[in-house]
């Protein structure tokens, strides 16, 4: 899947039980959360926001269960205002994933935290402590409801890993426009 908007849907935006692949996308609101993946995956440049609202939803932003020795990628999205979630309101991880260059921020639970314990964050902006690598903090969106854009005072500008390879963000913008790569789908100019 690639350019895509998957929004208001009554279950999951996407659900895969083998492979996907998802590449500067937008999953919005929708009520049985954002994405399962499962097996072979690839998440880049994607926006999961709004998702997971229908009671006793399972899934938020994301629910991601690799398959050892297959690809587990989840690098470059946003991951924000996402409520449900049976293990994390964000991005729950059922097996180790390394999540890479991602911004994890106001994920809405009570019981549970945005970041599932199996995932593995290096070079994110998260809400909560940032060990590492990680950032801690508001992305400062351009509106935090609906334009998750970098304002150009975002914590999250410049602060992507500087091996990244990655030379576009979701809605095709050139990577880096600044000294560096930022953290998150979107690239300031």
């Amino acid at each position: 899947m690639r350019d895509s908007r998957i929004q208001a849907s009554q279950g999951l935006g996407v659900s895969s039980p083998n492979a996907v692949e998802v590449h500067r996308s937008q999953l919005l609101g929708n009520l049985g959360g954002g994405i399962s993946a499962n097996g072979a995956f690839t998440i880049e440049n994607t926006v999961l926001a709004n998702n997971g609202t229908q009671p006793a939803s399972a899934v938020s932003g994301a629910r991601l269960t690799p398959t050892l020795g297959k690809p587990a990628v989840f690098r470059f999205n946003t991951v924000t205002k996402n409520s449900g979630g049976s293990m994390a309101s964000g991005l729950q991880c059922n097996s180790a994933v390394n999540v890479e260059d991602s911004i994890i921020y106001n994920n809405m639970t009570f019981l549970f935290p945005e970041l599932g314990p199996s995932c593995i964050p290096t070079y994110c902006l998260l809400a909560a402590a940032a060990p590492g690598t990680n950032v801690q903090g508001n992305p400062m969106f351009v509106n935090a409801a609906s334009d998750f854009h970098l304002m150009a005072s975002s914590p999250a500008i410049d602060m992507a890993d500087p091996a990244a390879t990655e030379v576009v963000d979701f809605e095709g913008d050139a990577r880096p426009r600044g000294n560096a790569r930022d953290i998150g789908a979107d690239e300031t100019p």
